[in-house]
């Protein structure tokens, strides 16, 4: 397509593979290879031992076996996210107090161990991770505190029961939960945070009723705010901080289930605005950090972790692959730069 390095020559609809051949007209040379096939492969690794991929996605615990074969391994910056779904457009949650219990009862280094053996980060409640360049270390956090939920949940009017958990006004607070498969770093896999937090949240008195469902059924759920709370996970997040209005504002993220749609802070509204017009890059930076700030305060939303995201490579190929900074696009995480391709 186009002038780039490579030509699509064929597709196979039934196995999933792609067949590029290097074109020799291209304006910086003839590339170092030949051709690039894209195959599927349910087990990655067993791919690049046997020398039929050159370079896979890999889960985060194949990384050691994978270098001690002589293997390179590469590690993307933060950019997906695990986030905590919440309607606030309905009672109790439409109270931010009831939002920041939420977060206080979650204990996330829990949900690395279990769902990802430790290899992830707690996410910043600012959306932004770590790795961008206009993180804000200054945004609040919430500590896993289950005393310090309840004593929000009771500001808020609600008391203990004799089944330990939470009422008011002899309606019990119970919500309900759902979770489906995830996929990250080109892989679905099984989701068991939401069996986690329903633990964690009862544990804080809040009663839960979990719901597994297939992804579209819950994000149509959430498109049409039928939901209490919900688990998803999406990428995207290491580009501009423009993505940060898709996620928070109803405005820029309609139709988008990864966006909290939320326009309950006047302040934060204008700022999402003032942060697509600004043109000095410091200026930026300010209001980029206030509206991580505000965002983690009012928390229409709950950021949970990033998991770890890597890729490995066989170097004998003679080709050096690397993750493209802040992504490809708008933060699409490729661990493949046709720089890469190019003598």
């Amino acid at each position: 397509m186009g002038s780039g390095p490579y030509v699509c020559r064929d597709f196979d609809k039934t196995q999933g593979t792609y067949l590029y051949e290097a074109f020799p007209d291209y304006y910086r040379g003839k590339p170092k290879a030949d051709r690039l096939i894209y195959i599927r492969s349910s087990k990655p690794m067993v791919s690049l031992l046997t020398g039929q991929a050159g370079l896979a996605n890999i889960e985060a615990d194949m990384a050691q076996i994978l270098l001690e074969k002589g293997l390179v391994v590469i590690k993307d910056e933060r950019g997906w996210n695990r986030k905590l779904m919440i309607n606030h457009r309905k009672p109790p949650f439409d109270d931010k107090r009831v939002r920041q219990a939420i977060a206080h009862a979650i204990d996330r280094r829990e949900l690395i161990e279990k769902d990802h053996r430790g290899f992830g980060s707690p996410a910043s409640y600012g959306l932004l991770s770590m790795d961008h360049d206009m993180y804000n270390p200054d945004t609040p956090t919430y500590s896993f505190d289950p005393n310090r939920a309840r004593r929000l949940l009771q500001s808020v009017g609600f008391q203990q029961g004799r089944d330990g958990f939470y009422e008011k006004d002899a309606s019990p607070l119970k919500v309900e939960l759902l979770s489906s498969a995830i996929s990250a770093g080109g892989e679905s896999t099984a989701d068991r945070d939401g069996e986690i937090i329903k633990k964690h949240l009862e544990r804080a008195g809040i009663e839960v009723d979990l719901v597994h469902q297939e992804q579209t059924t819950t994000d149509s759920r959430i498109n049409n705010w039928d939901f209490d709370l919900a688990v998803l996970g999406y990428g995207g997040i290491s580009g501009d901080p423009k993505i940060l209005n898709k996620l928070i504002s109803s405005r820029y993220g309609a139709g988008s289930v990864n966006s909290a749609r939320f326009d309950g802070n006047e302040q934060l509204n204008s700022l999402l605005e003032e942060q697509m017009l600004e043109m000095d890059e410091v200026k930026r930076r300010e209001i980029v950090y206030k509206i991580q700030e505000i965002y983690a305060d009012e928390l229409p939303a709950i950021s949970l972790y990033y998991p770890d995201s890597m890729a490995a490579y066989d170097p004998r190929k003679g080709i050096i692959w690397f993750y493209t900074r802040r992504g490809l696009a708008k933060g699409i995480p490729i661990p493949q730069n046709k720089i890469s391709l190019l003598r």
